[in-house]
């Protein structure tokens, strides 16, 4: 289950996001999931739960934004987003497309008191 190493992941980044503020508490944590990341969100939900018991973040709500999954189109120059993996722009058909929003896995916020 790597989903709990990536909790871990996810409690030692807050820790040094607050390392100059040692008395802060982190109310919560946004964390942004790309569509193909390969980590289940209920799951990644669960091992932060459990993680954080021995962490100073023990009152930390973790909250999970998935993303879905776009093309970029390198000749039409369109973003669009799609549903599964594609082999071309949905706008021009051209197949010079690269695929974003996919795996990411991104600390994109935190709320600090």
């Amino acid at each position: 289950m790597h989903e709990l190493s990536i909790a871990y992941a996810l409690l030692e980044q807050m820790e040094i996001v607050l390392l100059d503020h040692p008395s802060a508490a982190a109310v919560s944590v946004t964390v942004v999931l790309g569509a193909f990341s390969g980590v289940d969100p209920q799951a990644f939900k669960h091992c932060f739960e459990q993680a954080k018991r021995v962490t100073r973040f023990t009152d930390t709500s973790l909250f999970v934004q998935p993303i879905r999954p776009q093309t970029s189109c390198r000749s039409c120059l369109g973003v669009c987003d799609i549903d599964g993996i594609a082999i071309e722009c949905p706008l021009c058909k051209s197949s010079d497309i690269e695929m974003i929003g996919t795996h990411e896995i991104t600390l994109k916020s935190m709320e600090v008191t």
